[in-house]
């Protein structure tokens, strides 16, 4: 069998760190009660600096509204998450972190900070930082392709949601 170059081998090796990573976090994560389909939107909502719409929330995870739905009423029925009506469209929700869910997500940023040093921790800042730059031009690259050479700008949503929250 042909060993694959470099160029081949480079999105498989993306995809297996992702899908490492979040199965790393997910076996942490779980004795707080909580899988990536219930830490992703409570984190969502603990580093946003406004209130989310439900439509808003959805977006932000990349899921249908029907999904999402569905999540929110475990999220709700659990003691996760609260919906309130939203004040200017009274068919939207604003959906709301409970006490019990903003402590967790301090814990929740605390694995996430611990799982990235220590995988991370092979490399040198240097090397995370070529990392890093390689990959964002790759990803504008893999936008302009998709969005046929005008890739939409990122929402002031999506840039807040890749910060951790201080």
């Amino acid at each position: 069998m042909t060993a694959l170059c470099p160029e081949q081998s480079f999105g498989h090796l993306v995809r297996d760190v992702a899908s490492l990573w979040h199965d790393i976090i997910d076996r942490r994560l779980e004795p707080m009660g909580l899988s990536a389909a219930r830490w992703r939107p409570l984190l969502v909502l603990y580093r946003a600096d406004e209130s989310l719409t439900q439509a808003m929330l959805a977006g932000a995870l990349g899921i249908e509204a029907p999904s999402l739905v569905r999540l929110l009423d475990r999220l709700s029925r659990d003691g996760w998450i609260e919906r309130r009506h939203c004040p200017q469209d009274r068919r939207a929700y604003h959906v709301v972190l409970t006490s019990k869910a903003a402590a967790a997500c301090a814990d929740i940023e605390n694995v996430l900070a611990e799982t990235r040093h220590q995988i991370l921790g092979v490399l040198k800042k240097p090397e995370v930082q070529a990392c890093v730059d390689a990959l964002e031009r790759v990803r504008l690259q893999a936008l302009q392709l998709r969005y046929d050479g005008d890739p939409p700008p990122d929402s002031p949503l999506s840039v807040m949601l890749r910060k951790p929250r201080r």
